[in-house]
């Protein structure tokens, strides 16, 4: 996940932000890597992106996607999975006050 290509805050109003990410195959064969986008927030959570992608062997392969995401209150964590192997990186963007 690169989160410098995410805004620093959000606003309430929904908006499409790039959400960009590199998946590398460290592995001695080519993979296809299935992937998954999910917003958090709360006790909530929603996925706005998912695909896949094949690499081979020692390559790796740069993603960027745009998802409609809001924020209400607090914050919400954007998270990137990867099926298998089952990992995920995630990043946290704070909600843009009502008063600025």
């Amino acid at each position: 996940l690169h989160p410098q290509s995410l805004p620093e805050q959000l606003g309430t109003k929904q908006a499409r932000e790039s959400v960009s990410f590199t998946v590398t195959n460290t592995g001695s064969t080519a993979y296809n890597y299935q992937w998954s986008v999910r917003v958090v927030q709360g006790q909530g959570s929603r996925s706005v992106a998912t695909g896949s992608v094949p690499i081979a062997s020692g390559d790796s392969a740069s993603i960027t996607r745009a998802a409609k995401i809001s924020c209400t209150h607090g914050q919400v964590k954007i998270v990137v999975s990867l099926v298998r192997p089952v990992e995920s990186i995630d990043a946290w963007i704070a909600c843009r006050s009502s008063r600025s």
